[in-house]
């Protein structure tokens, strides 16, 4: 219906309430627009939308009441429906409401659209080396991905970055590191990560894709340390990466490492998690100032105790959170 004016109330001092045409747009799979316009006939009156799937009135589900004041003239009315039903019929009806009274005005119609599902395909890796575990992934474009991981070959790690380019994945290079997080801010600037050696005997370790090649990057180890080892790496620019994982594997988890690239070097920077042991498998920044790291603590050194870990940067240093 579209500018019908049907007059339904008339106020103890006013004229009478009317109202417009009412009209739905922007219909998609689960949201909607309804147009609508209400003369308040000179009383402070409020309106809403009500809806519902079944067509007879008064309808279950309502929008937040506005208030369009005491106008003499027609006051239009936009209100959008979201959380709706795909491939459904809707009623819809505006109701106004004075001093005096409440009244519902004219109806609608509409039907949602049905959602259409987005397909996942399917790639297959021209890699042919059997055992190949990959463990993180970033896309610094839409037709550009990195993955990291490692392949087991004669009881030994051999670390691998796979690259997706134009929809074909492709080994791009291998290392002697064991390599377990990644992350690019563009095609020309990458990180990976992860540790060196054996399992006697291991340390952190970092390379750097500048959009040529991978080199490797020295990654400082904490003293008195044994084994130590990155999981996870995010950048939020060129001069501010936070890579995190774990030191120590004397004890059943050892503790949680934190280091930070400063755009010319990494370095370790002070973890205060539980008085147990920890360890951190991933980390985020939404900007240099705001991070959180996600891991596993053990306070006491049993099964039993073992429980989540979550710390956070907040510009001046890392807590527990």
């Amino acid at each position: 219906m579209a500018n019908v004016i049907v007059a339904v109330h008339a106020g103890a001092s006013g004229q009478a309430t009317t109202f417009g045409g009412i009209t739905v747009s922007n219909v998609g799979a689960t949201s909607a627009t309804v147009h609508a316009s209400v003369e308040p006939g000179g009383i402070d009156t409020t309106t809403w939308i009500a809806y519902s799937t079944n067509p007879t009135p008064p309808f279950a589900s309502k929008t937040p009441a506005q208030d369009i004041g005491s106008s003499t003239t027609l006051v239009p009315i936009s209100v959008n429906l979201t959380g709706l039903v795909p491939n459904t019929e809707y009623y819809v009806q505006v109701v106004a409401e004075n001093s005096s009274t409440t009244t519902a005005g004219p109806l609608d119609t509409f039907t949602t659209s049905a959602t259409t599902a987005t397909p996942i395909t399917l790639m297959t890796m021209k890699d042919n080396r059997l055992g190949v575990n990959l463990a993180s992934i970033s896309c610094p474009e839409a037709s550009m991905c990195w993955a990291t991981g490692y392949v087991l070959s004669r009881k030994r790690s051999i670390g691998i970055i796979d690259q997706l380019r134009n929809g074909i994945w492709t080994p791009a290079t291998t290392s002697t590191l064991n390599l377990s997080g990644i992350d690019c801010l563009s095609n020309t600037s990458c990180w990976a990560v992860g540790s060196t050696g054996t399992n006697e005997s291991e340390g952190p370790a970092a390379l750097h894709f500048n959009g040529r090649s991978w080199t490797r990057i020295s990654v400082p180890e904490p003293m008195g340390t044994r084994i130590d080892y990155l999981s996870a790496v995010t950048c939020t620019s060129t001069s501010s990466c936070w890579a995190v994982g774990g030191l120590d594997g004397a004890s059943p988890l050892g503790r949680a490492l934190v280091e930070h690239w400063n755009g010319a070097s990494w370095s370790v920077v002070a973890s205060p998690g539980p008085s147990g042991d920890s360890l951190l498998n991933a980390v985020s920044c939404t900007s240099i100032r705001s991070c959180w790291a996600v891991g596993i603590a053990n306070d006491f050194g049993s099964a039993s105790s073992i429980r989540s870990l979550i710390e956070h940067w907040d510009g001046r240093s890392w807590s527990p959170a």
